[in-house]
């Protein structure tokens, strides 16, 4: 009974060393520390308010860039309405080129006199899938001013990564004290730095996390995994295959990793049973399948700018979303 209560004294302190370091981060970078922070923001607000597809970027955005850049703005790029008061500062994050600069040199005026005033807004991120920036964006909503709403999807980034990584962390807690060890050491400062920033990699990563101790844990010993270990699996198995398109491919890379590993037995069988098992494969297929149609829909010939990812990106006017000859 004393190993195992030191165990969890262990996983319960780890979680919380993690929720402390990234609630610092959190509070203590400036707007925009994080890469394309500004970006999600837009993306997060913009899914919550409904907006989807968005209004493609005018020849005035794309002027004076070089043709590779402008085609792939005119791509990916979107602009979305919301107030004044919430947009990202124009000056981006001015002090991170310039190491003599701080961030005190941030502009936060907007030009609108009215604050609730609707203006454009742009990102180059609007391909992406909208279900984890939905997350975000529900929490930033009814803020007062930038600086809180990106705050709000900061911690709301957090509170996700901290479910999966305290979810890992008691499943993986009953292998002994060294896979606990394991969970420790993947929290490194580019993870604690990503899960307190508002952007879907830190999610990304927490997720895949609690999916590896899942299926761990269902492949050696699947009686002590049970519900816990195959809600993990559904939970963290949707959420990787929809916040990136490569995570429908990383599963299969996980599980297949996973098997060379430790060998197939167990978790076959526990795949076979009817019941939690099935219904948790069947649902995380259907999450890749729904992945996977969102991104024909961004990339699909209707839509010429809603096309991030090809290996010949075809020729678009800048401004429009038809394609050129």
């Amino acid at each position: 009974m004393g190993p195992k209560r030191d165990l969890l004294t262990a996983a319960i302190l780890s979680t919380v060393a993690f929720v402390v370091l990234n609630v610092a981060w959190a509070f203590g970078n400036p707007p925009g520390a994080a890469p394309d922070e500004n970006a999600h923001f837009v993306k997060a607000y913009a899914t919550a308010d409904g907006q989807f597809v968005g209004k493609p970027f005018s020849a005035d955005l794309l002027a004076g860039l070089d043709a590779r850049r402008a085609s792939w703005l005119t791509v990916s790029g979107r602009s979305y309405r919301m107030p004044a008061r919430l947009v990202p500062p124009s000056s981006g994050s001015c002090y991170a080129v310039d190491p003599d600069l701080t961030p005190d040199c941030l502009d936060f005026h907007f030009a609108a006199g009215d604050p609730d005033a609707e203006v454009l807004a742009d990102t180059h991120l609007a391909t992406y899938n909208p279900v984890p920036y939905l997350v975000l964006g529900l929490v930033m909503r009814g803020a007062g001013d930038f600086r809180s709403a990106a705050r709000r999807g900061r911690l709301a980034s957090l509170a996700v990564c901290t479910m999966f990584v305290s979810w890992a962390a008691a499943l993986i807690r009953r292998r002994g004290p060294f896979t606990l060890v394991g969970i420790v050491l993947a929290g490194t400062p580019a993870v604690i730095f990503l899960s307190g920033s508002l952007n879907t990699s830190g999610m990304e990563i927490a997720s895949a996390m609690c999916l590896w101790s899942a299926v761990l844990v269902l492949a050696r010993k699947p009686d002590q995994g049970g519900a816990g270990a195959w809600g993990a699996v559904c939970v963290s198995g949707v959420a990787l295959a929809v916040i990136r398109p490569l995570g429908a491919v990383l599963l299969p890379v996980v599980v297949g990793t996973v098997v060379v590993l430790v060998g197939p037995a167990h978790l076959w069988g526990s795949i076979r049973r009817p019941g939690l098992a099935q219904g948790s494969v069947a649902i995380v297929s259907l999450a890749c399948g729904l992945s996977f149609l969102w991104g024909h829909f961004a990339t699909g010939p209707s839509g010429c700018g809603f096309r991030s990812r090809r290996s010949e990106p075809r020729r678009c006017d800048p401004g429009s979303a038809e394609p050129s000859s």
